[in-house]
């Protein structure tokens, strides 16, 4: 039988945020260049950043909606010629990239790590 590992006394809600927020930044900057690729990845990582802290039930969601995505890109890239600028996406793609974000974002809140918005401040039981 293994002893268990000693845990740390400290540990990396700072570092953890402020890799999710490296990558929040990076997604906006490939949402408003209608870079797909870019938004995906990104979004990929924050969910690999919020993996262990999510419930069964949002791992699962994730992960079938990051599969749905991949194969809604390879439709997209099947319609353009390779090397050709890559850098508009159909509505479809858009509307599950973005469904993506916002459970991802939702996740984020949950854990507790997101700063409250205004109207949750004054709910002091939380």
């Amino acid at each position: 039988m293994q002893k268990p590992r000693p845990q740390a006394e400290f540990h990396d809600d700072i570092g953890l945020l402020r890799r999710i927020n490296d990558h929040i930044y990076l997604s906006n900057i490939s949402r408003l260049r209608m870079d797909a690729f870019g938004w995906y990845h990104n979004l990929n990582i924050i969910k690999s950043e919020l993996r262990p802290l999510m419930h069964d039930k949002e791992r699962e969601e994730s992960k079938l909606l990051g599969l749905e995505i991949k194969e809604l890109l390879n439709k997209e890239l099947n319609k353009h010629q390779v090397g050709s600028d890559f850098n508009q996406m159909g509505g479809e793609l858009y509307e599950r990239l973005d469904a993506y974000e916002e459970l991802l974002r939702d996740i984020w809140k949950a854990t507790g790590l997101m700063l409250k918005e205004p109207e949750d401040m004054l709910d002091t039981e939380n």
